[in-house]
């Protein structure tokens, strides 16, 4: 598959699932800009996405909102905790793609392993970001699809409470980290 058939089938999936899409272009690169609503245990609601279509693969960013960087923007004494705590959630949980109706589409797999951490591009963001090369997504289309429409946004939203409990320096990342361990998220 090369990038414009990617982009026409990624195209038809959000018009599948009535996901609202803005299409610009970001310095020459074609860009999709989502955003997910309904994630009640992250600020303001919301999960953003863009996705930016190069030559041979995407890359993909799902993040926190505006709310979330201002937060982030804030709060510069926590950030060391903050590093802590990403790079915990980077070293041990392995995110698993998922079809949301029990397997019955396809398996639970490990397909992508994307990275979270806070942008240093002055807009602060708390992002997970990983590459989509338009020959795997050939192979695995709705499972790379729901990887970042959905997916993605829910492990966000279920990472929502510790990450800015710790950014807001109610809890250390060692009481984060604890958490997470406590509920499952690791292996």
């Amino acid at each position: 598959m090369n990038k414009s058939g990617a982009i026409e089938k990624f195209s038809n999936y959000l018009k599948s699932y009535n996901i609202k899409v803005l299409k610009d272009l970001d310095l020459g690169t074609v860009r999709f800009t989502m955003e997910y609503l309904g994630f009640e245990k992250s600020p303001g609601k919301t999960i953003e996405s863009c996705i930016w279509w190069y030559d041979e693969a995407a890359e993909v960013r799902v993040y926190f909102n505006e709310i979330g960087a201002k937060f982030c923007k804030e709060h510069p004494q926590n950030y060391n905790e903050l590093y802590r705590f990403l790079n915990f959630i980077n070293a041990r949980i392995w995110v698993q793609g998922s079809d949301f109706s029990g397997g019955s589409l396809y398996k639970s797999s490990n397909l992508y392993n994307p990275r979270i951490y806070m942008s240093e591009d002055g807009c602060y963001d708390i992002t997970m970001t990983f590459t989509l090369p338009y020959d795997f997504y050939e192979v695995a289309p709705l499972e790379s699809e729901d990887f970042i429409t959905a997916t993605l946004p829910d492990l966000l939203n279920r990472l929502s409470p510790t990450i800015f409990s710790v950014i807001l320096g109610k809890w250390s990342a060692e009481e984060a980290i604890s958490f997470l361990k406590h509920q499952g998220f690791t292996g």
